[in-house]
């Protein structure tokens, strides 16, 4: 495990390391309320294609990075992605759900990475978020937001994770918008054909409006329920649908362009941290 200094707290990382890795390096974000370590049967995967693969656990979130969970921020967990793909230099990021948005955050501001793979990724946080919790609080006056909300289990700080998402602009499908069209990279987008969270037509339109076939992929995966990872099956599909658009992304990069991002990069914040 390795520490990445992020303001006056820091992620946590856990490496995998592949036989030569020569494939490329890629970068897990998890998803709200899931530590990296459930991720382990992915990353373990792609390792054994071939890839060198690095897990994070964000800032105010569960896992092993600093913070707790009530104090969640989507600015800050996107920060924390731009933290790790500077520091990991991945050839592909692959991020799921509220994780796939604070990294479209990230790579639409600039963090260097070539290719990623997006899992059933939350387009529309407001849209999300209403149905989770069963009602639209970004659309009610901030002083009827109750002071916690429980959000899948976990003791969210309200107003703000509110207020917080309005000032950096991370709620509407408008928002996600400007983040991808300002990623160069390819862009794959795995949703679920029913996921009661994210309508799969809600990423389909978030492609049509980047008008962008060569570097746009959108593959949906038979599917009726968001976390896959608590469903065998299903998570089977899905991570076999991801490992192949990994697969794709790296067979459609130019090998220079691999070459030079996974070039060892020099990380002055990281500290080792016992495992």
């Amino acid at each position: 495990m390795e520490r990445i200094t992020v303001g006056d707290g820091y992620l946590a990382v856990r490496r995998y390391e592949a036989d030569g890795g020569e494939r490329g390096r890629c970068l897990l974000i998890p998803p709200f309320r899931v530590p990296a370590d459930v991720l382990d049967p992915v990353a373990r995967a792609l390792v054994d294609r071939g890839f060198e693969t690095a897990v994070v656990d964000p800032r105010n979130h569960v896992g092993e990075g600093s913070g707790g969970i009530t104090h969640f921020r989507l600015s800050t967990f996107a920060e924390d992605c731009q933290a790790a793909i500077e520091a990991i230099r991945p050839t592909c990021l692959v991020a799921v759900s509220l994780g796939a948005r604070a990294a479209l955050r990230a790579l639409g501001r600039g963090a260097p990475c070539p290719a990623a793979v997006l899992v059933t990724p939350v387009v529309e946080v407001d849209a999300t978020l209403c149905v989770v919790l069963g009602r639209d609080w970004f659309g009610v006056p901030a002083g009827q937001v109750p002071p916690l909300l429980s959000v899948l289990g976990m003791d969210i700080d309200a107003p703000r994770f509110r207020q917080d998402c309005l000032d950096h602009d991370l709620v509407t499908a408008d928002s996600t918008v400007p983040d991808a069209i300002g990623y160069d990279g390819r862009l794959h987008l795995i949703p679920g054909t029913e996921d009661p969270w994210v309508e799969c037509d809600a990423v389909h339109r978030l492609a049509d409006r980047l008008a962008r076939p060569d570097r746009v992929v959108v593959r949906p995966v038979t599917c009726d329920r968001h976390a896959f990872h608590e469903d065998a099956d299903l998570a089977l599909r899905i991570v076999g649908a991801l490992i192949e658009e990994v697969e794709s992304a790296h067979t459609a990069m130019d090998s220079r362009t691999i070459g030079d991002v996974t070039a060892d990069p020099e990380r002055p914040t990281n500290e080792p941290m016992a495992s």
